[in-house]
């Protein structure tokens, strides 16, 4: 099966070709793609879309991959060049429409072949920090379950007579497991940077600091609404504290919205 696509799709994959785009190229990058996913059926359509995303998935992995020193190993006989090479003729196969997919696709197999092989030559070192990243996954499951402790043993004590323990735990309970979600899906995808230790590391830390920003939120909305100092609703407010160690553009998002709803009632404009 040929199709044939725009050369405005060749070299896709390539990082340097996308952070090049503008956002008006972004939009002329994607049409063709676009246009010619209309003109077939959708069996085929269908087809095509998971090539697309296997191609850049394997991009990812071989950036990542040459990050992280891979290619720098003794160990490592095959080049970064000789599986860039493969990776690149299934890119062309798929954008020139020269061959059919099914070219496509054996290409597709030997860079991963090749990628898998220079994994497997780098051996434990390499496969323990940078494909399983048992370190990382060992310190957030540690720290999950440590924070699990924690909240046993602090109940509703409060730190310094103000923040109880129980936001700054649960807060970074949605850390660890953001932290742990993503690391699941990067190494599942093989495409885990070095460059990330750090956020991973801070994770908790971070969830801990939005679960206590978020309670100090609610507090103050209740005080807004009600005049009282006190949550009634002790359970949704953990929740939140919990959801928002975990996903860090909510929490920014609801406060960033809370202080523009109490900024708008302080000056007296109408929403």
């Amino acid at each position: 099966m040929a199709i044939k696509f725009s050369n405005c799709d060749r070299n896709w994959g390539t990082t340097a070709y996308k952070s090049s785009l503008t956002k008006n190229a972004a939009s002329l990058w994607e049409e063709p793609a676009k246009s010619t996913l209309a003109s077939i059926d959708a069996d085929q359509a269908r087809e095509v879309t998971e090539i697309r995303k296997n191609l850049e998935w394997l991009s990812d992995a071989l950036l990542a991959a040459s990050e992280n020193g891979l290619f720098r190993f003794k160990e490592v006989a095959i080049t970064f060049e000789a599986v860039h090479h493969a990776l690149d003729k299934a890119r062309k196969d798929f954008d020139n429409g020269k061959g059919d997919l099914n070219e496509t696709k054996k290409s597709n197999e030997e860079c991963w072949k090749l990628l898998d092989e220079a994994l497997n030559q780098a051996g434990n070192p390499y496969r323990n920090r940078f494909i399983h990243v048992r370190g990382i996954a060992f310190l957030l499951a540690t720290t999950f379950v440590a924070i699990l402790i924690g909240l046993a043993w602090a109940g509703t004590s409060t730190w310094f007579d103000t923040i109880p323990y129980w936001a700054l735990l649960i807060g970074g309970l949605g850390g660890c497991l953001r932290g742990l979600w993503w690391l699941f899906k990067h190494v599942s995808r093989k495409d885990f940077r070095r460059s990330w230790w750090l956020w991973y590391v801070i994770s908790p830390i971070v969830g801990s600091g939005l679960g206590v920003l978020t309670y100090f939120a609610v507090l103050a909305a209740v005080a807004a609404t009600t005049t009282s100092t006190t949550i009634s609703q002790a359970g949704l407010t953990m929740f939140l504290a919990g959801f928002a160690g975990f996903n860090w553009n909510w929490a920014v998002q609801f406060l960033e919205n809370l202080a523009g709803a109490k900024s708008t009632a302080v000056a007296g404009v109408r929403p």
